[in-house]
């Protein structure tokens, strides 16, 4: 059986995208140390250590909901192709000869969670695990993504999504 895909939306984050910068983690203790009744609870605290990520979070959920109000209804249940194309600022100190494509950090995985993640609170989909296919691209501001799409004039990132229909 061929799947065909049926677009479903575009969404259009204008924003600089944020990759979380791993995470970081605490142990939690319980008493005083001052009184000598400090012990470790057994539980630690995980945060990320870029603390940018929520606000690209943030952005994206605003982008997929505006006015309070999911884009789409009801939310994605079924297989979904989604096309990422994220547009970074270029560094004042990297010319375009030197590199044309950003090359370096943030890695593209690394954007794309953060992403997926804020898509999935904002109520577009039920879970990430419904994507089966994934295009991801990363260009500098007012330059070309590797297919030959512009990226935008300002950083962000446009989301497509297809609904695969059997």
């Amino acid at each position: 059986m061929r799947p065909i895909t049926e677009f479903v939306t575009r969404i259009t984050i204008r924003d600089n995208p944020e990759a979380p910068g791993g995470k970081a983690a605490f142990p939690i203790y319980r008493g005083s140390r001052k009184n000598g009744t400090r012990e470790f609870t057994g539980k630690v605290a995980v945060t990320d250590k870029n603390a940018l990520t929520p606000l690209w979070r943030r952005s994206v959920r605003n982008a997929a909901r505006p006015n309070g109000r999911a884009i789409i209804r009801p939310v994605l249940d079924m297989p979904l192709v989604v096309r990422l194309l994220f547009s970074l600022p270029r560094p004042i100190s990297v010319s375009v000869k030197r590199r044309p494509f950003p090359s370096v950090r943030p890695d593209v995985d690394n954007l794309v969670k953060p992403t997926h993640d804020a898509l999935t609170d904002s109520g577009v989909w039920k879970d990430d695990g419904l994507i089966i296919s994934l295009i991801t691209s990363k260009a500098y501001v007012n330059g070309f993504h590797a297919d030959g799409t512009p990226a935008l004039n300002e950083p962000g990132c446009v989301i497509e999504i297809f609904k695969v229909i059997t």
